[in-house]
Protein backbone atom coordinates (compact mmCIF):
# COMPACT_ATOMS: atom_id res chain seq x y z
CA UNK A 1 0.00 0.00 0.00
CA UNK A 2 1.39 3.41 -0.93
CA UNK A 3 0.22 7.01 -1.09
CA UNK A 4 0.32 10.00 -3.40
CA UNK A 5 2.17 12.88 -1.72
CA UNK A 6 1.14 16.51 -1.97
CA UNK A 7 4.30 17.53 -3.83
CA UNK A 8 6.20 15.80 -6.62
CA UNK A 9 7.08 12.15 -6.14
CA UNK A 10 10.58 11.83 -4.67
CA UNK A 11 10.71 8.08 -4.08
CA UNK A 12 13.79 6.43 -5.57
CA UNK A 13 14.52 2.91 -6.75
CA UNK A 14 15.33 0.76 -3.74
CA UNK A 15 13.58 3.15 -1.35
CA UNK A 16 10.61 2.06 0.80
CA UNK A 17 9.46 5.59 1.48
CA UNK A 18 5.67 5.69 1.81
CA UNK A 19 5.26 1.91 1.57
CA UNK A 20 3.74 -0.15 4.39
CA UNK A 21 6.06 -3.01 5.26
CA UNK A 22 4.90 -6.62 5.62
CA UNK A 23 5.39 -6.44 9.40
CA UNK A 24 3.41 -3.19 9.58
CA UNK A 25 0.58 -4.72 7.54
CA UNK A 26 0.58 -7.80 9.80
CA UNK A 27 0.37 -5.64 12.93
CA UNK A 28 -2.54 -3.65 11.45
CA UNK A 29 -4.37 -6.87 10.56
CA UNK A 30 -3.84 -8.18 14.10
CA UNK A 31 -5.43 -4.99 15.46
CA UNK A 32 -8.25 -5.20 12.89
CA UNK A 33 -7.15 -1.89 11.38
CA UNK A 34 -6.14 -3.10 7.91
CA UNK A 35 -8.88 -3.59 5.30
CA UNK A 36 -8.98 -7.10 3.86
CA UNK A 37 -10.83 -8.29 0.77
CA UNK A 38 -14.26 -9.55 1.78
CA UNK A 39 -14.31 -7.99 5.25
CA UNK A 40 -17.72 -7.00 6.57
CA UNK A 41 -17.82 -3.36 7.66
CA UNK A 42 -20.73 -2.51 9.95
CA UNK A 43 -22.79 0.39 8.61
CA UNK A 44 -25.70 0.36 11.04
CA UNK A 45 -27.55 -1.85 13.54
CA UNK A 46 -31.20 -1.32 14.44
CA UNK A 47 -32.76 -3.23 17.32
CA UNK A 48 -36.47 -2.45 17.25
CA UNK A 49 -39.56 -3.40 19.21
CA UNK A 50 -43.13 -3.28 17.91
CA UNK A 51 -42.52 -0.89 15.01
CA UNK A 52 -44.23 -0.68 11.63
CA UNK A 53 -41.04 -1.14 9.59
CA UNK A 54 -37.25 -0.89 9.50
CA UNK A 55 -35.60 1.50 7.03
CA UNK A 56 -31.97 1.84 6.00
CA UNK A 57 -31.20 5.12 4.21
CA UNK A 58 -27.43 5.22 4.74
CA UNK A 59 -25.90 2.49 2.56
CA UNK A 60 -22.34 3.80 2.69
CA UNK A 61 -21.52 4.49 6.33
CA UNK A 62 -18.12 6.16 6.67
CA UNK A 63 -16.67 4.57 3.54
CA UNK A 64 -14.96 6.75 0.92
CA UNK A 65 -16.76 5.04 -1.95
CA UNK A 66 -19.98 3.08 -2.33
CA UNK A 67 -19.96 -0.64 -1.66
CA UNK A 68 -20.85 -2.89 -4.58
CA UNK A 69 -22.33 -5.47 -2.20
CA UNK A 70 -24.28 -5.11 1.03
CA UNK A 71 -24.97 -7.82 3.62
CA UNK A 72 -27.92 -7.63 6.02
CA UNK A 73 -28.61 -9.94 8.96
CA UNK A 74 -31.90 -10.21 10.85
CA UNK A 75 -32.14 -12.02 14.18
CA UNK A 76 -35.10 -13.00 16.37
CA UNK A 77 -37.60 -11.12 14.23
CA UNK A 78 -41.13 -11.48 15.58
CA UNK A 79 -44.46 -10.27 14.26
CA UNK A 80 -47.49 -8.93 16.08
CA UNK A 81 -49.84 -10.77 13.69
CA UNK A 82 -50.04 -14.42 12.69
CA UNK A 83 -49.07 -15.84 9.27
CA UNK A 84 -47.25 -12.75 7.94
CA UNK A 85 -44.69 -12.24 5.17
CA UNK A 86 -41.48 -10.25 5.57
CA UNK A 87 -41.32 -7.94 2.55
CA UNK A 88 -38.87 -5.42 1.10
CA UNK A 89 -38.93 -2.37 -1.16
CA UNK A 90 -36.06 -0.18 -2.34
CA UNK A 91 -35.71 3.61 -2.44
CA UNK A 92 -34.55 5.68 -5.43
CA UNK A 93 -33.90 9.40 -4.84
CA UNK A 94 -35.39 8.85 -1.39
CA UNK A 95 -38.70 7.59 -2.78
CA UNK A 96 -39.98 4.07 -2.18
CA UNK A 97 -40.52 2.07 -5.37
CA UNK A 98 -43.89 0.32 -5.34
CA UNK A 99 -45.01 -0.05 -8.95
CA UNK A 100 -47.13 -3.10 -9.77
CA UNK A 101 -44.34 -4.72 -11.83
CA UNK A 102 -41.22 -3.23 -10.27
CA UNK A 103 -39.85 -6.46 -8.80
CA UNK A 104 -39.33 -10.12 -9.71
CA UNK A 105 -38.59 -13.11 -7.51
CA UNK A 106 -38.07 -16.88 -7.36
CA UNK A 107 -38.18 -18.79 -4.06
CA UNK A 108 -37.75 -22.33 -2.78
CA UNK A 109 -39.15 -23.32 0.61
CA UNK A 110 -38.39 -26.46 2.60
CA UNK A 111 -40.59 -27.52 5.49
CA UNK A 112 -39.89 -30.15 8.10
CA UNK A 113 -42.07 -33.21 7.55
CA UNK A 114 -43.73 -31.98 4.35
CA UNK A 115 -41.03 -31.77 1.69
CA UNK A 116 -40.46 -28.65 -0.38
CA UNK A 117 -42.18 -26.34 -2.83
CA UNK A 118 -41.25 -23.32 -4.93
CA UNK A 119 -42.80 -20.30 -6.58
CA UNK A 120 -41.81 -17.46 -8.90
CA UNK A 121 -43.31 -14.21 -10.15
CA UNK A 122 -41.87 -11.66 -12.63
CA UNK A 123 -44.34 -8.88 -11.77
CA UNK A 124 -44.43 -7.85 -8.12
CA UNK A 125 -44.85 -4.61 -6.19
CA UNK A 126 -42.42 -5.82 -3.49
CA UNK A 127 -39.90 -8.58 -2.75
CA UNK A 128 -41.01 -11.33 -0.38
CA UNK A 129 -38.08 -12.31 1.84
CA UNK A 130 -39.96 -14.87 3.94
CA UNK A 131 -43.55 -16.00 4.35
CA UNK A 132 -45.98 -17.41 6.88
CA UNK A 133 -44.29 -16.35 10.10
CA UNK A 134 -46.43 -17.19 13.12
CA UNK A 135 -46.76 -15.18 16.31
CA UNK A 136 -46.96 -17.96 18.90
CA UNK A 137 -44.33 -18.25 21.63
CA UNK A 138 -40.97 -19.24 20.16
CA UNK A 139 -41.92 -18.46 16.55
CA UNK A 140 -39.37 -16.06 15.10
CA UNK A 141 -37.42 -15.38 11.93
CA UNK A 142 -33.64 -15.40 11.36
CA UNK A 143 -31.62 -14.98 8.18
CA UNK A 144 -29.53 -12.83 5.90
CA UNK A 145 -29.75 -10.89 2.64
CA UNK A 146 -27.09 -10.04 0.06
CA UNK A 147 -27.78 -6.93 -2.05
CA UNK A 148 -25.77 -6.48 -5.26
CA UNK A 149 -25.37 -3.55 -7.70
CA UNK A 150 -27.43 -1.05 -5.71
CA UNK A 151 -24.90 1.75 -6.33
CA UNK A 152 -24.72 1.30 -10.12
CA UNK A 153 -27.06 2.92 -12.62
CA UNK A 154 -28.61 0.96 -15.49
CA UNK A 155 -28.27 -2.31 -13.60
CA UNK A 156 -30.53 -4.98 -12.18
CA UNK A 157 -30.27 -4.97 -8.41
CA UNK A 158 -30.08 -8.59 -7.29
CA UNK A 159 -31.11 -9.72 -3.84
CA UNK A 160 -30.21 -13.16 -2.49
CA UNK A 161 -31.73 -14.18 0.83
CA UNK A 162 -31.91 -17.09 3.24
CA UNK A 163 -34.40 -17.26 6.09
CA UNK A 164 -35.21 -19.82 8.80
CA UNK A 165 -38.31 -19.74 10.96
CA UNK A 166 -40.93 -21.67 12.93
CA UNK A 167 -44.57 -21.83 11.85
CA UNK A 168 -47.14 -24.03 13.61
CA UNK A 169 -44.26 -25.87 15.35
CA UNK A 170 -42.69 -26.72 11.96
CA UNK A 171 -39.21 -25.63 10.94
CA UNK A 172 -39.09 -23.81 7.60
CA UNK A 173 -36.15 -22.51 5.60
CA UNK A 174 -36.28 -20.65 2.34
CA UNK A 175 -33.86 -19.46 -0.33
CA UNK A 176 -34.89 -16.64 -2.64
CA UNK A 177 -33.47 -14.43 -5.36
CA UNK A 178 -35.08 -11.22 -6.50
CA UNK A 179 -34.47 -8.26 -8.72
CA UNK A 180 -35.30 -4.62 -9.25
CA UNK A 181 -34.23 -3.10 -12.57
CA UNK A 182 -33.17 0.51 -12.05
CA UNK A 183 -31.74 3.42 -14.02
CA UNK A 184 -30.69 5.36 -10.95
CA UNK A 185 -28.75 4.51 -7.82
CA UNK A 186 -30.70 2.75 -5.06
CA UNK A 187 -30.18 4.82 -1.91
CA UNK A 188 -32.21 2.93 0.69
CA UNK A 189 -34.66 0.15 1.43
CA UNK A 190 -37.44 -0.76 3.82
CA UNK A 191 -38.39 -4.07 5.49
CA UNK A 192 -41.87 -4.68 6.86
CA UNK A 193 -44.52 -7.35 7.45
CA UNK A 194 -47.57 -7.60 5.21
CA UNK A 195 -49.62 -6.66 8.28
CA UNK A 196 -48.88 -5.69 11.86
CA UNK A 197 -45.74 -4.49 13.60
CA UNK A 198 -42.38 -6.22 13.98
CA UNK A 199 -39.57 -6.59 16.50
CA UNK A 200 -36.00 -7.82 16.10
CA UNK A 201 -32.38 -6.94 15.39
CA UNK A 202 -31.20 -5.85 11.92
CA UNK A 203 -27.53 -5.20 11.04
CA UNK A 204 -26.34 -3.81 7.70
CA UNK A 205 -22.74 -4.32 6.51
CA UNK A 206 -20.73 -3.28 3.49
CA UNK A 207 -18.55 -5.97 1.88
CA UNK A 208 -15.01 -4.58 1.61
CA UNK A 209 -13.64 -4.28 -1.95
CA UNK A 210 -16.59 -6.23 -3.36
Amino acid sequence: MSYIPKDAVTQKVGSNKGVTSINEQYNLVQKDEYPVLGDLVLIETQEVSNVANVQFTNLKGGAIRDYNTLFLTFVNVEGANDNVDLEMRVHVDGEEQSGASDYSRARRLREGGSGAHQDKDPDLHQLKISGELGNATGECLNGYIYIFNHANSFETNFVYSFAQQMYNDVHQNGYAIGGYEHRKVIDGFRLYFGSGNLSGKFSLYGVQYS
